[in-house]
């Protein structure tokens, strides 16, 4: 309601914007809910898009509540085709569909075996052992996902010695009560200087997701880490394999219980040649130059197609 509010507040503003600039197309960078039919309604010439990433279904009226806020749109870029499937399913029609992914800037220079055991000794791991990432909140990551992984860290961390953990936090996130699930091989911590490097030091990036009837976008976060040759740990849930494929670019255990079992599977693996496979792949199918010229060229499609 505070976004429909917000949009009626400015909705002069905005019709001055379109007038004096001309536009032919607004897009929206996340659901605004009943204010993106309004929009529609007051400004009937200029086009409509929006770029959905993720499907966490919240109440029995959560899908009426989504395809109302859709359904006026004149085309809509779902992440992943899991989504798209979902919004065919909710009777949106096809033909304003285009599946079109998260881009991200490729790295060019990855960090040396010495640069990355350095890295590690600056948070205290020891350079021999794998290093499981996990970062908080990302998109689809809620806070009970947070405690998931920390338990599951615990039982891993108690089977295996060669098993460290770090768990991350923005500074605006972070709370006291979360440091004290610290324990050994087990570090949560916040603010790191350059998150970066310390995603392309780490092994695994360590990310269940709880929430079973969700789709994933994927996160951002994601890409970058497999973008820097780190592969993902996590469940399956829709959409997930689009972007990891099991034991060859990244790791999906069924659900939180087949965690254990999937972390023996990772210890024999050869993650050197993973990590390789995860950059290769995020490089084929997430450049941001791709991206950009698929949104180009989809909204120059819906603008002349007056």
């Amino acid at each position: 309601m505070e976004r429909f509010l917000t949009i009626v507040l400015y909705e002069k503003f905005i019709a001055n914007l379109i007038k004096t600039l001309s536009i032919d197309l607004i897009h929206f960078m996340d659901n605004f809910g009943p204010a993106m039919p309004y929009l529609k309604k007051k400004f009937p010439d200029t086009k409509t898009t929006y770029a959905p990433a993720t499907y966490s279904p919240r109440g029995k009226f959560y899908d009426w509540y989504l395809k109302y806020s859709f359904n006026k749109l004149d085309r809509i870029f779902p992440f992943t085709r899991a989504y798209k499937q979902i919004l065919s399913d909710l009777r949106i029609p096809e033909y304003k569909m285009e599946v079109i992914p998260w881009g991200i800037k490729l790295f060019k220079r990855s960090l040396s075996f010495k640069e990355r055991d350095l890295i590690k000794k600056k948070f205290c791991c020891r350079t021999s052992n794998l290093l499981f990432l996990w970062s908080g909140w990302l998109q689809q990551i809620q806070e009970k996902d947070f405690y998931y992984s920390i338990e599951e860290a615990k039982k891993i961390t108690k089977r295996y010695q060669d098993i460290e953990f770090i768990f991350t936090f923005k500074p605006e996130i972070y709370q006291e009560r979360y440091s004290f699930e610290s324990r050994d091989r087990i570090r949560v911590i916040t603010n790191v200087d350059d998150f970066g490097l310390l995603l392309e030091a780490a092994d695994i990036f360590f990310s269940p997701v709880g929430e079973k009837n969700s789709t994933v976008s994927p996160p951002l976060t994601w890409l970058e880490a497999m973008a820097r040759g780190t592969p993902i740990f996590t469940t399956k849930v829709r959409g997930v394999e689009e972007l990891v494929l099991d034991g060859e670019n990244g790791f999906i255990a069924k659900d939180f219980s087949d965690i254990l079992y999937k972390t023996e599977e990772i210890r024999r693996s050869d993650l050197n040649f993973i990590s390789v496979n995860a950059k290769r792949f995020v490089g084929q199918n997430f450049n941001i130059k791709k991206t950009a010229v698929d949104y180009i060229k989809f909204w120059q499609k819906t603008v002349n197609n007056r």
